[in-house]
């Protein structure tokens, strides 16, 4: 097991990551971040030596320091940055698809027990049985935040206007202390309800255009804004080159993500272009 590294998985509960926490242990230690709600599962079976379960009320509102939340911080939160351009078979538009409030979060309890010089964030719907890739990788990047090529994005359109450039939430990784640092960022600006520099357009009025807030934008100017830079949303190639490395998630052994409720193994070709992949 490598001693500097944990692997924080983040989400409700889901087999396919918590069946492969035994391969994850041979790369370093492990914590699953989840919430009350999605405890349906028995996780006896999966408590064992360097893995820990962190099972927190997020329906009930409470941050880590047991402070009361605002209820809009989740509630509110749901409706507003979710992608409603997602339709179901019925035809009606999928609710929560996005709560970015909670993924955030949560993600933050499990980074903030994280004892190792470096944490990777994965989330619960996802495996991938050999992080050899991403260690070499740290070797090479050390002080660069590693994210996949899944929904990286550089500095894309979105419904035609230009954004910051976006991280892929699936997989994140960076010294603990930076990936710590970004995602308190990221929690602070949904509380606040400010995300300047998202977007080239700051005279548009951000809380009525739900899609224009993603994970990955968010995360991405969030992992600059630790790194103690201002963020310019016309400066994303130089942010990319000196801040961030990609690498191709689908070299990382035996794969199995999913990506818009749909599950995609390593024969599936949804990768992200970008000329920093590995």
């Amino acid at each position: 097991m490598n001693e500097n590294l944990t692997i924080v998985i983040q989400g409700p509960l889901d087999k396919k990551s918590l069946n492969n926490i035994d391969n994850y242990l041979k790369f370093g230690k492990v914590i699953v971040s989840t919430w009350t709600e999605s405890v349906s599962i028995d996780i006896t079976q999966y408590q064992k030596p360097n893995v820990l379960f962190v099972v927190n009320d997020l329906g009930k509102n409470i941050d880590e320091n047991g402070n009361q939340l605002d209820r809009n911080f989740y509630n509110n939160r749901v409706e507003r940055y979710r992608n409603t351009f997602l339709i179901n078979d019925n035809g009606i538009k999928e609710v929560d698809f996005q709560n970015i409030a909670k993924q955030v979060n949560s993600s933050l309890y499990g980074i903030n027990q994280s004892t190792t010089e470096y944490t990777l964030k994965i989330r619960s719907d996802a495996s991938y049985s050999d992080l050899s890739i991403l260690l070499e990788t740290i070797k090479e990047y050390p002080d660069k935040i590693i994210t996949g090529n899944v929904w990286a994005i550089g500095c894309g359109y979105i419904a035609g206007i230009k954004h910051f450039c976006g991280i892929s939430d699936h997989f994140i990784c960076a010294k603990t202390i930076l990936i710590k640092k970004m995602f308190e960022i990221a929690k602070q600006r949904l509380i606040d309800n400010k995300f300047e520099g998202i977007h080239e357009r700051q005279d548009l009025d951000i809380n009525n255009i739900p899609y224009f807030i993603c994970p990955e934008t968010l995360l991405g100017s969030c992992g600059v804004l630790a790194n103690n830079e201002v963020i310019d949303v016309n400066k994303c190639r130089e942010y990319q080159d000196k801040y961030f490395r990609l690498i191709n998630i689908f070299k990382l052994g035996n794969v199995d993500i999913t990506v818009t409720n749909q599950s995609h193994t390593n024969k599936d070709n949804i990768v992200s272009e970008n000329s920093h992949e590995e």
